[in-house]
């Protein structure tokens, strides 16, 4: 009598794909949680932040230039195309304008024919011709006028700034 169990070789060797693994499936369910929970504190924070204005944005940016450590005629140059263009942007933005293709000249022409404040028109005359003869006539500027400049600028901001019940 024979009792033993007879095993027919009918079983090939088992294979599991990776991707059906349970380390694989919870691996992706944790990075796509993880991209989730990011972008929706992306969309959060982003909601959440304040929109600056362009004058708010216009100060922001003055408060980062700095003419204390210059020492040669092309940084004093770089500082006053990165001057002029703030400029531009800042009445492009503000007034919604189109200056940012104009020259120095044709800028201070037209903010002229737009009859703002006479001050602020003079003010900004006053450091764009300033800056046209430092970004193209390389002439010498001194650190005080690069200030006034700046502090003129700042000025001519503020100046533009609307009042509360006008926005």
């Amino acid at each position: 009598m024979n009792n033993q169990i007879e095993f027919h070789d009918i079983f090939d060797y088992y294979y599991v794909p990776f991707w059906k693994t349970s380390f694989f499936q919870y691996t992706v369910l944790f990075i796509l949680f993880s991209v989730l929970i990011f972008v929706a504190i992306k969309i959060y924070l982003k909601q959440r932040q304040k929109k600056l204005t362009p004058w708010m944005w216009a100060l922001k940016e003055l408060e980062g230039f700095s003419v204390e450590n210059f020492e040669t005629k092309k940084e004093y140059k770089r500082f006053y195309f990165k001057l002029t263009r703030l400029l531009k942007e800042y009445f492009s933005l503000r007034f919604y304008w189109k200056v940012l293709n104009k020259t120095d000249v044709e800028f201070v022409s037209f903010v002229e024919k737009q009859k703002l404040d006479l001050t602020i028109v003079e003010s900004l005359q006053k450091v764009l011709s300033g800056a046209a003869w430092v970004k193209f006539a390389n002439e010498e500027v001194l650190k005080t006028q690069a200030r006034k400049d700046l502090e003129l600028a700042r000025q001519i901001v503020e100046n533009t700034i609307p009042e509360k019940g006008s926005i």
